[in-house]
């Protein structure tokens, strides 16, 4: 005798509960990357890479677009990743 099973009929997911599930995945991620940040942030080092690779990343978002002629919304990304490197204290080594 064999028992098939037929598979369940499932609804598909509304907006809402899609917007619901992707902001609680988005705030569990910002509490699990804020104590990396901080430990980040104690070391003098690590914090000058990445202030270094922010500044870099951050021009290259405003050279790429503007050079390529297409989506400037990256451009003001880049711009505003630029100047929080700048703006964000370094802290000496020593």
């Amino acid at each position: 005798m064999s028992t098939t099973s037929s598979p369940a009929i499932t609804q598909p997911e509304s907006f809402g509960k899609k917007v619901r599930n992707t902001a609680v995945g988005v705030l569990f991620a910002l509490v699990l990357v804020i104590p990396r940040l901080l430990h980040l942030r104690r070391n003098p080092r690590s914090w000058r890479l990445f202030c270094i690779l922010l500044g870099i990343a951050g021009a290259a978002l405003v050279i790429l677009p503007l050079g390529l002629g297409n989506n400037y919304a990256y451009a003001l990304i880049g711009m505003v990743m630029f100047i929080a490197a700048i703006l964000l204290p370094l802290q000496s080594l020593s």
